[in-house]
């Protein structure tokens, strides 16, 4: 389940906002279907296709996010009019910031599936794979926003981190009662923006580790967006991004039933350009893409963590074009991607999404009603295999999937704050290629007609 709760509140210089998320997750693993043949070959009902695991396997999920800010503003109050609203800002403004993200990953077994894990290191008999982790940030910002006066001046903004995580989990083979080890770090944030004042607009952050077991970490982003005419409806983006951090400790260490490493991981480093040209007015966006990664961490065949210590470089290209004929609206999107190191990672070359729908008013606009087709694609490619025993896909190149439409019929109806949907899933399953696996083992969910109703109290 998913549940989420907000509250602020705004009195003269003062503003507060809490917000808290959970979700809960329970998978029962089946380790995907036994014979593949039973897809490709054979019209058999989904109930009756015989899968690896039975029973008794289960992956348990659990996050839990706060978070708390506290916003006191300086200075003299400004007032901002648009043909649409009225706002009013400050000049200065100090943040205080509270964050709390706890992480449980559970991997239970009720009986041991001997035929399906290659390996058993802990026991036979039933048991738990449990990792925790605690994170805890505190921010303090001082934000300058300046004055009308000189409002096109950078803003910016600086301050202090302090950043605390906790992992419990097993070390050792040989100890099963589960250690905490604890990583503790300060860092500097800063960066200077300028939005929505004028034909250039720019929005640089960056972070940087000043000791613990984080320094040196950095994180470098920048967004710049230049409007090409007037009436805003042609702009150029461009996105870029600089980062050098230490790996995510589940690579380093793992200890569980069917699985167990011990690496010593280098910092990834990353460094990321994109470029893109949007035009409002046509409903248009194209661009291209360059993701550079050193130490890329991925799972080989084996699902083991492995480090590629070369350059991987990822190209995509995209085009997203939406035409609109009367009441019909056709919303396409392509992307391409490439890349020279495949024994690292899979990529479809193209995939495309089609989103097409006919929408109206009725009844005096009573009631708003949108029904439509989307079509999903991608060319094949050796898809991850899935490992249920650490949650994670892992490289494989013995089969190829997709080269498989996938085909959604919907029907939306909105009444008021009421809204009625219908959808029909994998349309196409009654017909045609059999081919519809997202992972070598795991096919797409045969059709299947979902329906609800949303209904929001308030207006």
């Amino acid at each position: 389940y998913h549940f989420s709760a907000f509250s602020s509140y705004e009195k003269k210089r003062w503003a507060i906002s809490l917000f808290i998320n959970q979700n809960n997750g329970h998978i029962d693993e089946n380790g995907g279907v036994l014979k593949r043949t039973d897809i490709l070959d054979t019209n058999l009902n989904s109930h009756n296709i015989a899968v690896k695991i039975s029973d008794g396997v289960s992956n348990h999920i659990s996050n839990i996010n706060r978070y708390a800010e506290i916003q006191y503003h300086i200075g003299r109050r400004i007032r901002h009019i648009t043909d649409k609203d009225t706002t009013f800002t400050y000049p200065m403004k100090f943040i205080f910031a509270a964050t709390q993200e706890k992480n449980s990953y559970k991997f239970k077994e009720t009986i041991h599936i001997a035929d399906f894990f290659k390996h058993t290191f802990l026991t036979k008999s039933a048991n738990n794979d449990i990792i925790e982790n605690d994170v805890l940030k505190i921010k303090s910002l001082l934000v300058i926003e300046g004055s009308n006066t000189y409002k096109r001046f950078p803003k910016l903004f600086s301050g202090l981190e302090y950043k605390k995580r906790k992992d419990e989990q097993r070390i050792s083979i040989d100890t099963l009662p589960r250690k905490t080890t604890v990583y503790e770090s300060a860092f500097f944030h800063g960066g200077l923006f300028n939005i929505d004042t004028g034909r250039l607009n720019y929005d640089i952050s960056a972070y940087y580790g000043l000791s613990g077991d984080y320094a040196k970490n950095f994180e470098l982003k920048a967004r710049l967006v230049r409007y090409l005419e007037s009436q805003k409806n042609l702009a150029a983006e461009i996105n870029m991004t600089v980062s050098d951090k230490n790996a995510n400790p589940f690579f380093e260490t793992y200890v569980g039933n069917h699985n167990f490493w011990k690496n010593s991981m280098k910092n990834t480093k990353e460094r990321n350009i994109s470029l893109k040209f949007l035009h409002k007015k046509w409903k248009t966006e194209t661009g291209c893409a360059l993701n550079m990664r050193r130490n890329h961490i991925y799972f080989d065949s084996l699902a083991m963590p492995a480090q590629y210590d070369k350059d991987l470089k990822i190209l995509t290209l995209w085009l997203k074009q939406t035409f609109k004929l009367s009441n019909f609206y056709f919303s396409q999107n392509f992307y391409f991607q490439k890349t020279k190191a495949k024994e690292v990672i899979a990529l479809p070359a193209v995939s495309l999404y089609s989103h097409n729908y006919y929408e109206n008013d009725l009844f005096r606009k009573a009631l708003r009603l949108q029904a439509g087709i989307d079509i999903f694609y991608n060319s094949a490619f050796y898809a991850d295999h899935y490992a249920p025993g650490i949650m994670q896909f892992h490289n494989q190149r013995r089969f190829k999937t997709g080269n498989y439409p996938k085909t959604d019929v919907f029907l939306t109806l909105k009444i008021k704050t009421a809204v009625l949907y219908a959808k029909y899933e994998h349309l196409n399953y009654h017909w045609g290629n059999k081919n519809y696996f997202s992972s070598p083992f795991y096919p797409i969910n045969p059709a299947v007609f979902k329906f609800g109703v949303r209904w929001d109290l308030f207006y």
